[in-house]
This record gives structure tokens, C-alpha cells and sequence, in this order.
């Protein structure tokens, strides 16, 4: 179809033409006044149930504590 050199010419100018329309998007995002916006108001809110003192382990543990008693629960169906 095309020869090597032509190619490997298109595959250059396609490539040029990408990182060009790439570098121009991230310039008008970067510059867009919501964005500026947004970056200079902190957003969302700490949630402090997740937050752990430093020595203390967390009371949702992944696994029991050796010794640690067990619910029983006895389901009957079909009475």
C-alpha cells in the first residue's frame, strides 16, 4: 500500500497531531475556572469514626481475641 518511508511519515504526523491535541487539553482544563475553583476550596469532610490513636487497635478487628465468646443462634424453619 504505502511504502515504509511514507509510513513511517504518517505515523509521525499522527503522533505530532495527538501529543499537540493532548497538550491542549490539559492547558484549557488547567485553566478552566471551575478547576481552579475546586482546587482552591477544600472539598468533602475528614470522618473521624475511622481515625485510630497511634497503640490502640481498632475495635472492629479482623480476627477475635483468643478467648473471645461466641453468640449462639438456632433457626428453625418450616414450623
Amino acid at each position: 500500500m504505502f511504502s515504509e518511508p511514507e509510513q513511517i511519515r504518517k505515523r509521525k504526523e499522527e503522533e505530532d497531531r495527538i501529543a499537540a491535541q493532548n497538550e491542549f487539553l490539559n492547558r484549557s482544563l488547567r485553566g478552566s475556572r471551575k478547576l481552579q475553583a475546586l482546587e482552591s476550596k477544600p472539598q468533602g469532610t475528614i470522618n473521624d469514626a475511622f481515625a485510630e490513636d497511634e497503640g490502640q487497635e481498632s475495635s472492629r478487628s479482623a480476627t477475635p481475641a483468643p478467648g473471645a465468646e461466641k453468640e449462639l443462634v438456632h433457626i428453625a424453619y418450616g414450623e
